[in-house]
């Protein structure tokens, strides 16, 4: 009876260490992908996005800060008759995401933030003898807010959580918007250390 007790206690010893020990820092590093539509006074276009960025959690890893590098080209696909247009975009963004709503390991998130942006590229290469006469360089700066929203799966015993974006949207000076869907991947780095 005794080496029994003794036994169960060691079990629930090591199942508790165990725990522990698969337990994350609340750093982590974010990668995602995205496509998304964008226009300006200047500029319009359909494109591909990646990221990479940093992130903090905090408040039991319901709060998170993040900043990421976001970069993607955009094209003109509309009609022929319309200027064609090449751009790559590169956005900086400092964003504070909340778990609205989270069971277990699922969550709702939303969140917004701050983005900085720069768009280079050329416009008014046309199919038609009316769209424009001549090509034109472009490089511009835009700044705004931006905010999303979507669901995340979390597992405090996996290093990796992903997120489903379902919508998200920038706006800025000059008439800039954004809007786009994105998939992404959180990788948590070093465990954290017992007794924290």
């Amino acid at each position: 009876m005794k080496k029994t007790y003794v036994i169960s206690i060691l079990i629930f010893l090591c199942t508790i260490s165990f725990a522990q020990d698969t337990l994350y820092s609340r750093n982590s590093l974010k990668l995602s992908g995205a496509i998304g539509v964008n226009e300006t006074k200047i500029e319009s276009g359909v494109g591909l996005m990646f990221s990479a960025g940093f992130q903090r959690s905090f408040l039991k890893d319901r709060v998170r800060i993040n900043s990421t590098l976001m970069t993607g080209k955009y094209t003109h696909l509309f009609s022929k008759s319309a200027a064609f247009e090449h751009y790559r975009m590169n956005s900086l963004d400092l964003n504070t995401f909340v778990d609205v709503i989270k069971f277990r390991s699922f969550s709702l998130f939303a969140g917004t933030g701050f983005f900085l942006n720069n768009s280079v590229g050329i416009h008014g290469i046309g199919e038609a003898a009316d769209a424009f006469t001549g090509s034109k360089h472009f490089n511009k700066t835009y700044y705004g807010l931006n905010f999303g929203t979507g669901f995340r799966v979390d597992s405090n015993k996996s290093r990796l959580a992903q997120e489903f974006s379902l919508f998200n949207g920038a706006y800025g000076n000059n008439g800039f918007w954004l809007e786009y869907f994105k998939f992404g991947l959180d990788y948590k780095l070093s465990p954290r250390k017992k007794n924290k």
